[in-house]
């Protein structure tokens, strides 16, 4: 039974969550953002990354994640 509760007040508080969530999202509107992307490169052989800020698309780079840095 504690199960059930549980489970039902999780479904409950993600409904919520995404109801909300999309609200908020609709009523503001796109908005622009300025900044810097940066692209973390994978060095494999040093075990890290080689953060290099992105002047173009970077889609015929490794597959790599970013980082956006606001004004």
């Amino acid at each position: 039974m504690k199960r059930v509760s549980l489970l039902t007040l999780s479904l409950m508080l993600v409904l919520a969550f995404a109801v909300s969530s999309a609200f908020s999202a609709h009523e503001e509107g796109m908005q622009t953002i300025e900044g810097n992307v940066i692209c973390l490169l994978p060095d494999y052989n040093k075990g890290n990354v080689k953060p290099v800020i992105s002047n173009g698309p970077c889609d015929k780079l490794p597959p790599h994640a970013h980082v956006l840095i606001t004004v």
